[in-house]
C-alpha cells in the first residue's frame, strides 16, 4: 500500500482525478456491456435489433468525437467531461425506461456521444498532464484501473441481477441495475470539478484546425487510421455480443456470464500491469504485434464447441493479449503527429474506430441471426490479421525490409 501511495505521488493532481473519472465511467460501461443486450433480448427483441442498438451506440461514440475537438478548444476539458457524464447518465436511463424503439435509439445516441467525448479527451488529457518520463506509466495505470472497474462491474452486476430475479422479473431486475449505474456516473462530476483546466483550452483559429487535419494526410497516419478501423470492425462483430453469446449459446445464467467476463477482464488488468515491462524489453511496436498475433488462436477457440472451462480460459487469454497493448498504442499514436494536431488526430482515431466498430456490430447481429453465434469470429480473425500487418508496415518498416532482404538472399 505504501508503494502504491508513493507511485501515485509522481502523477499530477489532474492525472489522479482523471483516473477517478475513468474508473466510475467504465464501471457504468461494464454494466451496460453485459446487461443491455440481455435486457433487450428479455424484452423479446431479436438479435438484429440488439445489434442495431449496440451499433448505434458505438457509431455515436465516433460521431461524438468530432465536436469534442471544438469543445475542448473552446470549453476546455472540464466542461467537456461534465457534459459527457451527463449524456452518459441521461442516455443510460433512457434506454431502459422507454418502451418505444425510436426512443431507445435516441437515448443510445446520447449515451454513445457521451463516451465519444470521454474517449477523445482521454489520450490528450493524459498526455498534457504528464511528463515524458511518467507518461507510459500513467497510460498503463489508467488502462489497468478502467479494466478493474470493468471486472468489478461485470462480476457484481451479474451477481446482483441473479439475486434480484428472485424478487422480481428479469427485465425489472436489469432495469434497476442499469438505472442505478447511470446515476452513479454523475458522481464523477465531483472529481472533474476538482481538476484544474489543462493547456488544451487554447483558442485556435479555423486555419490552425485545418492545418491539423492536413498533417493527417501523410502515409503513416493514414495507414494507422486504416489499422484502427480494421481492428474496430473486427472487434465490433463479436465483442459486444460476448454476454449474449454466453447466455444464449452456452445457456448459462447472468451470474456465470458476469463471472466469465470478469475473469477475462482480470486477464486484461494483469496484462496492463506487464505491458510497460514488455515494451521496455522488446520495444513498443514489437510488443503490440506479439500480443495481437498471440490473441488470434484464442479468439478462434471461442468459436469452437467446447466446455465452459475452456471457453473461460479462451476469453481470459484473448482479452489479456488483445487489450493489454492499448496503453502502448495510445502512446505511439499521439507521437505520430505534432502537439497542435493531437486533438484532431484523436477525434479521427475515435471516429474511424467507432464507425467501423459500429458497422461490425450491425453486421455481427445480422450474421448471428441468419447463421450461428460462431460465424462472425472467423471474420474478426481476418480483420485482426490484416490490421496487424498494417501496423507492422507503419512502426516496423525497417525490420520488415531486413526480413525481405534475408529471403531474397536465401532465394
Amino acid at each position: 500500500m505504501v508503494k502504491l501511495k508513493n507511485h501515485l505521488k509522481q502523477y499530477s493532481k489532474n492525472g489522479k482525478l482523471f483516473l477517478v473519472n475513468s474508473f466510475i465511467s467504465f464501471f457504468t460501461m461494464s454494466a451496460f456491456s453485459i446487461l443491455l443486450g440481455i435486457f433487450l433480448k428479455e424484452k423479446q427483441y431479436g438479435e438484429a435489433f440488439v445489434g442495431s442498438i449496440m451499433s448505434i451506440q458505438i457509431i455515436a461514440m465516433g460521431i461524438g468525437s468530432l465536436p469534442s475537438v471544438f469543445m475542448l478548444n473552446h470549453w476546455g476539458s472540464r466542461r467537456s467531461l461534465i457534459l459527457s457524464l451527463l449524456l452518459i447518465a441521461i442516455g443510460g436511463v433512457g434506454q431502459v425506461v422507454t418502451n418505444h424503439e425510436i426512443m431507445i435509439i435516441i437515448y443510445s445516441i446520447l449515451y454513445g456521444v457521451g463516451f465519444g467525448i470521454q474517449f477523445t479527451v482521454e489520450p490528450l488529457f493524459l498526455t498534457e498532464n504528464s511528463s515524458p518520463v511518467e507518461r507510459m506509466s500513467l497510460f498503463s495505470l489508467n488502462f489497468v484501473l478502467k479494466n478493474i472497474a470493468m471486472m468489478i462491474g461485470n462480476f457484481s452486476t451479474g451477481y446482483i441481477s441473479d439475486y434480484l430475479k428472485q424478487h422480481m422479473s428479469s427485465v425489472e431486475a436489469i432495469r434497476w441495475i442499469l438505472v442505478g449505474c447511470s446515476f452513479l456516473t454523475l458522481t464523477g462530476i465531483y472529481a472533474v470539478l476538482k481538476m484544474e483546466e489543462s493547456t488544451m483550452k487554447e483558442k485556435q483559429t479555423h486555419n490552425s484546425f485545418l492545418a491539423g487535419y492536413r498533417e493527417m494526410m501523410n502515409l503513416p497516419v493514414v495507414l494507422y487510421l486504416l489499422y484502427n478501423a480494421l481492428i474496430g470492425l473486427g472487434a465490433g462483430m463479436v465483442v459486444p455480443f460476448f454476454s449474449v453469446y454466453l447466455k444464449y449459446s452456452l445457456h448459462v445464467d447472468d451470474m456465470m456470464v458476469g463471472s466469465i467476463l470478469s475473469f477475462a477482464q482480470l486477464g486484461t488488468v494483469l496484462g496492463g500491469m506487464l505491458i510497460s515491462t514488455l515494451a521496455r524489453k522488446i520495444g513498443k511496436p514489437q510488443s503490440v504485434v506479439l500480443c495481437q498475433m498471440l490473441s488470434i488462436p484464442f479468439l478462434l477457440s471461442i468459436a469452437f464447441p467446447q466446455g465452459l472451462m475452456m471457453v473461460a480460459v479462451s476469453f481470459f487469454m484473448r482479452s489479456s493479449l488483445m487489450n493489454m497493448a492499448q496503453p502502448v498504442l495510445q502512446n505511439l499514436s499521439m507521437d505520430l503527429v505534432q502537439k497542435e494536431s493531437r486533438a484532431s488526430f484523436s477525434s479521427f482515431l475515435a471516429l474511424s474506430n467507432n464507425i467501423l466498430r459500429g458497422s461490425g456490430v450491425y453486421l455481427g447481429g445480422i450474421i448471428m441471426e441468419r447463421f450461428t453465434y460462431n460465424t462472425p469470429y472467423y471474420f474478426t480473425v481476418s480483420m485482426y490479421f490484416m490490421g496487424t500487418i498494417l501496423f507492422m508496415m507503419i512502426f516496423m518498416k525497417d525490420q520488415l525490409w531486413k526480413v525481405k532482404k534475408q529471403f531474397q538472399k536465401q532465394s
